[in-house]
């Protein structure tokens, strides 16, 4: 919990999960410098082929051939991606036997850590590494850019974009002096990237008043649900690679789209915070079985979109609700698979973190509990880790900020480099794909700048 603790200040954005203008949804999102890649679970999985055709015809040339072949390689073999170093904790082999018992396919997920990965430290990749065996852009393309002479500013925070004549001239920034105090910083560019997260970069352009209509529109969250099992062995479930594996088998469950299921860790804060409450005398009983608990997730692969507007500070707003009908059916039919898989692997305990108490118990009848959830969506939170789209790119001004390459198309010289580029939700987890993404802009605008 100290782990954690530390981190939410210093690694996270706002200092941990934070909420939709409607406490719709909860979100985590890195604040740092490499920013999510250092906190992330290093999934690092490659687009399917329907997404990169569907991007290729929104405008995205190369997208769906050879071309991003080479960056999604390039991006590989600098950051290390490999599945020998991937190794199953317990919560993950339950997992593969539920679903071997359901007669459903597992694979192991590929990850971007080096040779020194030691499972026995492992359990704690959301508060950074330990071992400082993650392969994230802090570790190889920050180090390579220091290499060459960059210099990092922290503590920095971007407030607008400066424009001439249609052209990025600069930014304007706030940052912190070497006694603490707040000053004023302006950097002269021609080139601006943005690549503050899918969140902070439209807030940058609106602030602006550059980007056109779609910035901060197009908004995917991956929302993503949880259900754990109580099980009669001790899984220690805080402990080794906690996301090793997951089933692709539902990938087009629901209307062409559907989700995708992996392990998960399950802290001590965790665990307390999102067990449904019906009293505290249940609430401890219930925590005094986690070392017993093996909970899975699904990582919802969302048709329907929300926004990011401005507060009255400034500041991003996220607005989004689950009223998309097919999300709503991804939600419901998530719960139910998670559900029957920790049946089959022989729970005595099962519950959905909804905020009704909805636990299944031994000796309830399973197919009426299972009904119950299959009506659903019930009232809960879901959780994103992956925000995405806010300013995507595309052939349409009306419907993207930046054109096919990666810059704005009505501003010349500024350039979207970080997830809010991507033109839909990916499905799956999207680091590579972000990673690749940007090497892709970058070369445009190398491109661009020798023109």
């Amino acid at each position: 919990m100290q782990l954690e603790a530390v981190a939410a200040r210093d690694l996270y954005l706002r200092g941990g999960v934070f909420f939709s203008e409607s406490g719709s949804i909860g979100m985590l999102a890195g604040a740092t410098l490499g920013g999510g890649t250092v906190i992330n679970s290093m999934i690092c999985l490659r687009p399917p082929a329907a997404i990169r055709a569907e991007w290729a015809a929104m405008g995205l040339d190369g997208l769906d051939g050879p071309a991003f072949d080479e960056h999604l390689d390039a991006v590989s073999r600098r950051i290390d991606v490999n599945t020998e170093r991937t190794i199953p904790n317990r919560t993950n082999e339950l997992m593969a036997e539920a679903l071997e018992a359901r007669g459903l396919r597992w694979e192991t997920l590929p990850r971007n850590v080096s040779a020194d990965d030691d499972p026995a430290y492992c359990g704690y990749c959301n508060a950074g590494c330990q071992q400082g065996c993650k392969r994230s852009t802090l570790a190889t393309y920050l180090q390579d850019a220091h290499d060459g002479g960059a210099r990092f500013v922290v503590d920095c925070a971007v407030d607008r974009v400066l424009v001439r004549d249609g052209r990025a001239v600069g930014v304007a920034a706030r940052a912190r002096g070497a006694g603490g105090e707040e000053v004023t910083l302006t950097v002269e560019a021609p080139v601006v990237v943005l690549a503050a997260g899918s969140l902070e970069t439209p807030a940058v352009l609106l602030r602006s008043g550059v980007g056109g209509p779609a910035v901060g529109k197009h908004l995917r969250l991956h929302p993503t649900y949880f259900v754990g099992g109580v099980y009669d062995e001790d899984v220690q479930p805080w402990r080794g690679q906690f996301q090793a594996l997951a089933s692709f088998d539902f990938a087009e469950a629901v209307e062409g789209s559907g989700f995708l299921i992996e392990s998960v860790n399950v802290s001590l804060p965790f665990w307390a915070g999102a067990l449904p409450f019906t009293d505290g005398r249940a609430h401890k009983e219930r925590m005094l079985r986690l070392r017993n608990v093996a909970s899975w997730h699904a990582l919802g692969h969302d048709h329907g979109s929300g926004e990011v507007v401005l507060g009255t500070g400034g500041e991003p707003v996220v607005r989004w609700e689950l009223s998309d009908p097919v999300d709503r059916a991804i939600a419901a039919r998530i719960h139910v698979e998670l559900a029957r898989l920790h049946l089959a692997r022989g729970a005595r305990e099962i519950t959905t973190f909804h905020w009704d108490d909805l636990t299944w118990r031994q000796g309830d009848d399973p197919e009426a509990w299972l009904r119950r959830l299959e009506a659903g969506p019930h009232d809960g939170t879901p959780y994103s880790a992956h925000q995405m789209g806010s300013c995507r790119l595309g052939a349409d001004p009306a419907t993207a900020v930046a054109d096919g390459r990666g810059e704005l198309h009505d501003v010349k010289g500024v350039w979207i480099g970080d997830a809010s580029a991507l033109p839909t939700a990916p499905g799956v987890n999207p680091m590579l794909t972000i990673m690749a993404l940007a090497r892709r802009t970058a070369d445009q605008i190398t491109c661009s700048i020798a023109s």
